[in-house]
């Protein structure tokens, strides 16, 4: 499988002190039997909308540049609207990043998505006419409200099923073939380079290969084409799992920070930010799911 990985600039300024990250961590219901696109409970829809709003009141004091939700933590196209309305207004300062996992989709619902009245990005390879009418999407979202305050969504399906992804039914997600390295600016000039990956594309293989090793060797080309090694400061994990702390998952994280290949990638200053939903409505410090988590190298 080939996956697209690109640098994108966008014009946000972070200080260089400290960035504050705001994460959301959802309880979902899904509608039973479990079945593609793995709908969620109209009252579970409804409470998720209702979290969108609580966000923003909780952002509107503590004013983090970054907000998360997890996988499947936007109930629908109409929560993705919900959130650039409130990402648009002028009471939402400028420079914020908000990066969010999207229930699963229909190919009626992705495009959509991908017709939203905003400046909505997506690759050829992930757009809307890739898709059979059989097939269904889990993607995420990044919002970027740049420093001049125009707001821009970039749109990134997720590349790698889970088991219960491939278990259910006929199979027929649709595989992303695209990821986006986006490129902030420090207010010191510094670059500020992250991208974000859906749950099992961290531990995932396609075609043999693991799929953060891909996507981390195709930026080592891009890397060593220009001659410059480049540094990496965040990757969000946007997770619905019942074992977020597993071990292939915390040993990917091992070997993302720690191992020095591909050597042009660097990510000694880097941080491993995993956003998982909730074990119940109420919060719980017990399996399964929970754990959201900061890993630094």
């Amino acid at each position: 499988m080939s996956i697209q990985v690109s640098e994108q600039e966008i014009s946000v300024t972070l200080p260089s002190i400290c960035v504050k990250m705001l994460m959301v961590q959802p309880y979902l219901e899904f509608e039973t039997p479990l079945q593609e696109p793995f709908p969620l409970s109209p009252g579970c829809s409804d409470r998720l909308s209702g979290a969108i709003d609580k966000a923003f009141d909780i952002a509107r004091t503590f004013d983090p540049h970054i907000i998360l939700f997890p996988e499947f933590g936007l109930p629908g196209v109409d929560a993705v609207s919900r959130v650039a309305a409130h990402m648009a207004t002028a009471a939402v300062p400028s420079s914020r990043i908000l990066i969010a996992g999207v229930r699963g989709l229909t190919r009626t619902e992705y495009a959509a998505l991908c017709s939203l009245p905003y400046s909505v990005n997506v690759e050829a390879e992930n757009a809307p006419d890739q898709l059979s009418d059989a097939q269904w999407v889990n993607t995420s979202v990044t919002f970027v409200k740049d420093d001049a305050g125009a707001l821009s969504l970039w749109i990134q399906p997720k590349i790698s099923p889970s088991w219960a992804e491939e278990n259910v039914c006929h199979q027929r997600m649709f595989a992303g073939r695209a990821v986006r390295i986006f490129n902030a600016r420090f207010d010191n000039g510094m670059h500020c380079r992250f991208f974000s990956l859906l749950c099992y594309d961290w531990v995932g293989r396609e075609d043999g290969a693991a799929v953060l090793n891909t996507i981390l060797e195709q930026f080592d080309q891009l890397c060593r084409n220009s001659n410059s090694p480049r540094d990496l400061q965040w990757v969000f994990v946007l997770q619905h799992n019942p074992l977020p702390n597993h071990a292939t998952f915390l040993n990917a994280a091992n070997n993302f920070l720690c191992l020095p290949d591909p050597h042009f990638v660097q990510r000694h200053d880097a941080a491993v930010v995993m956003v998982c939903t909730a074990h119940a409505k109420a919060p719980a410090r017990r399996d399964p799911y929970g754990y959201s988590s900061f890993i630094f190298g």
